[in-house]
């Protein structure tokens, strides 16, 4: 849920429902910075005519953030053409951020 601070970072996709049927063939996930969740698989797809699945990878203990469409970009339209408002979903995923591990020098 957008704003979670303890988000399982063994989550591997984020859900989007609209309240009305979309335009399978249109979306827009928009990133910020490097906040945008590690992409798995194939891209973004929908298993009904009202949810968008984008499948992630994610690490623990970080900011992610995903916009919906943005003044720029309305990719997620309904079937009528109606571009979708522009929303955010930042959440942070919980547990500790994993250094990674220096190469020993000789």
């Amino acid at each position: 849920a957008a704003g979670a601070k303890d988000v399982d970072p063994a989550l591997q996709e984020i859900r989007v429902t609209f309240d009305r049927d979309m335009d399978p063939k249109s979306f827009a996930f928009i990133s910020r910075g490097s906040g945008y969740p590690g992409r798995r698989g194939g891209g973004p797809y929908w298993p009904d005519a009202r949810t968008c699945v984008l499948p992630v990878t994610l690490e623990p203990g970080r900011d992610y953030w995903v916009g919906i469409n943005s003044d720029k970009f309305e990719g997620f339209k309904s079937t009528d053409g109606t571009a979708a408002a522009p929303y955010p979903i930042a959440f942070h995923t919980a547990g500790e951020v994993v250094a990674a591990t220096q190469p020993a020098t000789k």
